[in-house]
């Protein structure tokens, strides 16, 4: 059988990209280490956060918009914004945190 060169990405044939993907099938997509596998999940989880307390912020807003000047609502919408704005900085300060210690791991050894 004849093989057809992707163009794409400069890529080897079609049947290399075919052979690539039944081995990634058949091994599945595993992490070097568990180190890796630690990693992934905790930025997993922090990705996860972040979009949680960004939509928290997003319905505080709403909140603030909707309550029509209600006392209650106004004080109850800026709550959720300070304490999500909050959470974003500790899970930003968290992914740093993280990062730091993977690049100390990773370049003693």
């Amino acid at each position: 059988m004849r093989a057809i060169l992707a163009s794409v990405f400069e890529g080897g044939s079609l049947e290399d990209g075919l052979n690539e993907a039944q081995q990634l099938a058949t091994d599945g997509i595993r992490p070097d280490s568990l180190e890796d596998a630690i990693v992934n999940i905790i930025n997993f989880a922090l990705g996860f956060v972040a979009l949680i307390a960004v939509t928290a912020f997003i319905v505080s807003g709403f909140i603030f918009i909707l309550g029509l000047g209600s006392d209650a609502s106004i004080q109850r919408a800026k709550k959720i914004m300070i304490w999500s704005a909050v959470g974003i900085f500790v899970i930003v300060f968290s992914f740093v945190i993280t990062e730091f210690i993977v690049e100390l791991a990773t370049s003693s050894s």
